[in-house]
């Protein structure tokens, strides 16, 4: 008998437990986001040239056809649209006649589908040697069944700019729209009339400035945040701060990108709805469960805690602080009862009465004709605006009854705008406090409605 036992060999598994699969079915990962083909207007082949666009008015009696110096104004007629942009894709070539020797351009381009490009329409740009051209389209096509489809067209020069050519042009434009690229890229209509486009450029300049004037004048060096002006304490308004730091970028200015938000969040009253949070949100609805009047309290009654910014250890004396705050179940329950008997001091402008500012001639023709350009923000013990615009009540402002066509997505004139853009430097301290950032507001929802 061998003294080791022949190795047995191992019973190998039963073929039931084997299972033999394809290795997991990874499929096509679909994208069900919805891109709306006005999201991809601008990426449209060509290079940019820009030209001033004469599109011909055409109805059931017209027949298409080019420029006919000769022709009446009557039985031809353009809309002018300025600094319109076509997509290049073939450059113009230079020919020449034989017999006159006059040279000729050819080109083709792709036309945003902001119009219907016709053949016979017109344009002008400059050509190669510097000088101005006319061109006529001389074929249009569209490039896809969609809505909103680009245009391809081709064209020819059909002479140089002369005097008699564009005067022709000139008495046949019935209107006169501008081009305003980033308009195309935010989704709306790009082309704007005239009149209104220098209402536009207007308000532009106009905001930048005052933007620019507001955060120098009440920027406090001492306290690298905005402060109310002519307090006998530093005062500091916690919900103003904020919303200027949702309003704007802060790379607008200088002195917004160095504002201090000073922390007051540990009191919660602090966090109740206000004014802001219904303009900042544009909900009308907010306005019932708004906080409609505010006095001030002594920094004392927040934190001790010196950490995250805390406004006790600011050198900051007041803060304002709601009147008739809805208290949390928490404050009930400890008891507490908001103090705030003290209020802000009215500051009078250095320029004199508004009223005195202002010239009868100034605001006629603007809307609200009985309404006064503004009410003093101390005109009660309302927040910012009155007890008539809380209440929607007779005896709101002009600026009051344009906040309120904000919220209710009304348009908002453009005059009026203007008028405050005017007279605001006349306002007193605390209107150009709190109304100038309005104001913005306002003015920035009027451009973009456009």
């Amino acid at each position: 008998m061998p003294l080791v036992d022949k190795a047995t060999t191992p019973p190998l598994p039963h073929r039931d437990k084997i299972r033999v699969t394809d290795p997991k079915y990874k499929g096509i990962v679909i994208d069900t986001r919805y891109v709306p083909t006005t999201d991809l207007l601008t990426h449209v082949e060509g290079s940019s040239w820009t030209v001033d666009y004469y599109s011909q008015v055409l109805d059931q009696d017209n027949g298409i056809a080019g420029q006919a110096v000769n022709k009446p104004a009557q039985f031809q007629q353009y809309r002018r649209i300025r600094k319109m942009e076509l997509k290049v894709t073939q450059s113009l070539t230079a020919s020449q006649d034989a017999a006159s020797k006059k040279m000729s351009y050819k080109g083709g381009a792709n036309v945003y589908p902001v119009l219907i490009p016709n053949q016979g329409d017109m344009f002008i740009a400059q050509v190669d040697d510097g000088r101005m051209g006319i061109f006529t389209v001389t074929s249009s096509e569209r490039k896809s069944f969609y809505k909103d489809s680009v245009f391809a067209i081709e064209y020819e020069m059909v002479d140089y700019a002369e005097p008699e050519r564009l005067l022709d042009l000139e008495t046949k434009s019935v209107q006169t729209l501008e081009f305003v690229r980033d308009y195309l890229q935010a989704g709306q209509n790009p082309l704007v009339e005239k009149d209104e486009w220098q209402q536009i450029a207007k308000l532009h300049s106009r905001y930048e400035s005052m933007l620019a004037t507001y955060t120098k004048q009440f920027m406090s060096k001492e306290f690298m945040t905005i402060i109310a002006p002519g307090q006998p304490y530093p005062t500091y308004d916690a919900w103003l701060v904020r919303a200027l730091t949702e309003m704007f970028e802060s790379t607008d200015t200088p002195e917004l990108l160095r504002m201090r938000q000073l922390d007051c969040d540990d009191d919660p009253s602090m966090s109740c709805t206000q004014l802001w949070n219904v303009l900042l949100q544009k909900d009308p609805q907010m306005l019932k469960f708004a906080n409609k009047r505010a006095g001030l309290v002594w920094v004392s009654r927040f934190t001790r805690n010196p950490m995250l910014n805390g406004i006790r250890w600011s050198g900051i004396n007041l803060v304002v602080y709601p009147r008739d705050v809805e208290l949390t179940v928490d404050q009930e329950f400890d008891g507490i009862t908001p103090i705030t008997e003290a209020s802000l001091q009215s500051v009078p402008s250095r320029n004199g009465c508004l009223e005195d500012l202002i010239e009868n001639t100034a605001l006629a023709g603007l809307p609200y004709a009985s309404a006064p350009l503004i009410n003093p923000v101390l005109i009660d013990d309302h927040y910012v605006f009155s007890q008539a615009f809380y209440n929607n009540q007779p005896g709101q402002s002009k600026l009051e009854l344009a906040v309120r066509d904000y919220l209710e997505d009304r348009a908002i004139n453009k005059d009026l705008l203007l008028a405050f853009c005017d007279t605001y430097h006349g306002w007193g301290g605390l209107e150009r406090l709190y109304y100038t950032p309005i104001v913005l507001m306002l003015i920035r929802a009027a451009i973009r409605r456009t």
